[in-house]
């Protein structure tokens, strides 16, 4: 429950980034960070890694990474429309190992939206991920990350946030498909006032698995944090939640809390939840609740009485399930695309 061997093997090879990457890169908005496998030519064609503990994660993306950016977000400066990162995986381009690092100055203002996917030709892929994000003091940031990946597909994240006074941070995190996903994210609120928000939504089927682990530090004083998982598992998914909250001395007046449900719509599913909180100062609040379940035989008596077909009142009810972090999304065409995505997932499922 509490650690992950993986036995993994990928081709080395440059990665293509999006026309959409590149335009950003000219534009000055992002800047280039040097590429391991593009400056050294790579390793001998195959590597292979296991054990990915965190700091385990971030050395590997740094020592072989194939394309990585910064972000830097000036003092006083606020970004009004979103950045979006669109990083596709296919047979042409099957390997994505990528570092970004955002650095947001005070008062400083964006929404950056990172998309990654496979395409239908199907074919392994891999993918490897660390991002470092410092929040300035009075700064806020809307970080969404969507993930549509299909079997055959590894993905490996670490995100590692720090915060400074009065810093916002909001992190989407939404994952469809039924590849083998493994996520950590670390967020340390050093901050007095600091603020994060978590929200998640994982929808899993056929062989797939999530594994996520949060860990939520508070050090300042009067620090605020939400996290909300949403999940569906259908065929033979597998998912691994674990959520920490922990309350450091000295960070009086906190609030911590963590909410965790999940949707069970096959008996094969597993589901498994790790939340804990821990607690080295006495003026805090810390909550925490998690539960799973099918679906409510008695709503969906009620919408099919109501005239609604069965399938299309048990999608209802999937989507009211995931709507409150749904409702975090705020870009329409990305909400459009997470929603088309999910609905066409449970309409080849839900029965």
């Amino acid at each position: 429950m509490n650690g992950c061997d993986l036995d993994i093997s990928f081709e080395q090879a440059p990665f293509l980034p999006s026309r959409n990457i590149l335009a950003l890169e000219k534009q000055g908005v992002l800047q280039r960070i040097s590429a391991f496998a593009q400056e050294e030519g790579g390793g001998d064609g195959k590597e292979r890694a296991a054990d990915f503990p965190r700091e385990s994660l971030a050395s590997f993306v740094r020592d072989n990474s194939n394309i990585g950016y910064r972000l830097t977000v000036r003092e006083g400066e606020r970004m009004l429309a979103p950045l979006m990162l669109d990083y596709l995986l296919n047979k042409g381009n099957p390997t994505l190992i990528e570092r970004l690092v955002v650095d947001v100055g005070r008062e400083g203002s964006v929404t950056l939206i990172k998309g990654l996917r496979t395409d239908s030709e199907g074919g392994p892929t891999f993918h490897a991920g660390s991002s470092t994000v410092h929040v300035g003091e009075g700064a806020d940031l809307t970080l969404v990350q969507v993930r549509y990946l299909s079997e055959g597909a590894t993905d490996l994240d670490d995100l590692s946030v720090t915060l400074a006074d009065r810093a916002k941070f909001t992190l989407v995190e939404i994952v469809i498909g039924d590849a083998d996903s493994y996520l950590n994210t670390h967020v340390d609120m050093i901050g007095n006032k600091s603020e994060c928000a978590i929200g998640c939504m994982n929808v899993v089927d056929k062989q797939g698995s999530a594994d996520f682990n949060f860990h939520v530090e508070h050090r300042g004083e009067e620090s605020a944090s939400t996290l909300l998982v949403r999940g569906a598992l259908l065929d033979n998914a597998a998912k691994l939640f674990r959520g920490t909250i922990d309350f450091h001395r000295g960070c009086k007046g906190s609030r911590g809390s963590e909410d965790e449900y999940s949707l069970l719509l096959s008996p094969s599913v597993k589901n498994r939840s790790v939340p804990l909180i821990l607690c080295a100062e006495e003026d805090v609040e810390g909550v925490h609740a998690v539960s799973s379940g099918r679906l409510d035989h008695n709503a969906l008596f009620y919408l099919t009485s109501r005239g609604i077909d069965e399938k299309r009142a048990k999608r209802l009810l999937v989507e009211a399930q995931l709507y409150p972090i749904l409702a975090m999304v705020s870009d329409k065409e990305v909400l459009s695309e997470i929603q088309g995505q999910l609905f066409r997932r449970l309409d080849s499922h839900v029965q």
